[in-house]
C-alpha cells in the first residue's frame, strides 16, 4: 500500500500548481515520501480517533471503497465515534482522465462498498480535487447530496440538472503531505485562527496524524478557550443553505 501511495504523491506533486508543492516537485517528493514510509493506517486512525474526543471535533473521512473492503473495521471505528464517511472513489483514479462511464463505475461501486460496512454516503471527494463539471451530473445520478472536490475560497455553489440538487463545498486549505511543511502549518493556524469570520474546509491526509510535532500543533489550536468545533460536511447539505452555520470543516482523505 506505501508503494502505491508513494507514486500518488509523485503524480500529484507533478500535477499541481507549484505553489503547493513549495516550487519544488523534488523536495516535495522527498517530504511526502518520509511521511509516507513511517505511515500506520492503524496508528493514524487511533490518533484521528483522540484529537476527535479530546476536543470534541466531527471530522468528514473521505475513504475508498477499496481501502474499506481491505479494512472494514476502519469503517465501524469512525462511525462509532460519530464522524461522516464520504466516498473517495473506488480506487483513487484521477477523475478528470476517466471517461463519464469509469467514473460512474467509480462513483458508484464506492457508494455501495461504503454503505455495505454500515457508512451512509451522501459525499464525493474525487481523488487529486480533479473533477470536471460534466461528471457532478453523474454524482446526482448516483445518489450523492455534495461533493468536495474543487479548491477554490467561496461559498459552496449548488448545481442542479434533471438527475437532482448538489452542494459543492470547495477546499479551503490542503496539506497534500509534501507541502514544505513550516508553510503549511503557519497557513493551517492562519485560517483556522480566522475561521469565526470565513468558512474554512481543511482537507488533510493521515501521513501527518503521527507526526508529533504536527500533533502538537492540533492540540495548541484546539484546546485554546474560542477553539471552534468542526462539524460534519452533511450536517451543512441538510440544512440546504449555501452560508454554513458552522464556520470549520475539517475532513481527511484516506487513499488507497
Amino acid at each position: 500500500m506505501k508503494i502505491r501511495e508513494i507514486i500518488d504523491g509523485v503524480i500529484a506533486s507533478y500535477l499541481l500548481p507549484p505553489a503547493y508543492s513549495g516550487g519544488s516537485s523534488y523536495q516535495g517528493l522527498l517530504t511526502s515520501a518520509k511521511f509516507i514510509l513511517n505511515y500506520s493506517l492503524q496508528s493514524a486512525v487511533e490518533n484521528l480517533l483522540l484529537l476527535g474526543k479530546r476536543y470534541n471535533h466531527k471530522f468528514t473521512i473521505f475513504v475508498t471503497g477499496g481501502l474499506s473492503n481491505k479494512n472494514p473495521s476502519l469503517i465501524d471505528k469512525l462511525l462509532h465515534d460519530g464522524h461522516e464517511i464520504g466516498s473517495h472513489s473506488m480506487d483513487h483514479f484521477m477523475s478528470s482522465r476517466l471517461s463519464d462511464e469509469q467514473f460512474e463505475m467509480q462513483a458508484v461501486s464506492s457508494k455501495e462498498a461504503l454503505e455495505s460496512h454500515g457508512a451512509n454516503i451522501f459525499g464525493y471527494r474525487a481523488p487529486y480535487l480533479s473533477i470536471p463539471d460534466r461528471q457532478y451530473r453523474i454524482l446526482q445520478k448516483a445518489g450523492y447530496t455534495y461533493s468536495s472536490s474543487k479548491e477554490w475560497d467561496h461559498d459552496p455553489i449548488c448545481v442542479t440538472s434533471k438527475d437532482g440538487m448538489l452542494w459543492e463545498y470547495p477546499v479551503t486549505f490542503m496539506d497534500w503531505s509534501y507541502v514544505h511543511y513550516e508553510k503549511s502549518v503557519d497557513k493551517m493556524t492562519l485560517l483556522l485562527k480566522s475561521a469565526m469570520r470565513h468558512k474554512a474546509v481543511f482537507l488533510f491526509h493521515p501521513y501527518f496524524l503521527g507526526d508529533r510535532k504536527y500533533n502538537s500543533i492540533w492540540e495548541e489550536i484546539f484546546r485554546s478557550p474560542d477553539a471552534l468545533r468542526s462539524a460534519c460536511l452533511n450536517d451543512q447539505t441538510l440544512e440546504h443553505t449555501t452560508r454554513p452555520s458552522q464556520n470549520i470543516y475539517i475532513t481527511f482523505d484516506f487513499g488507497a
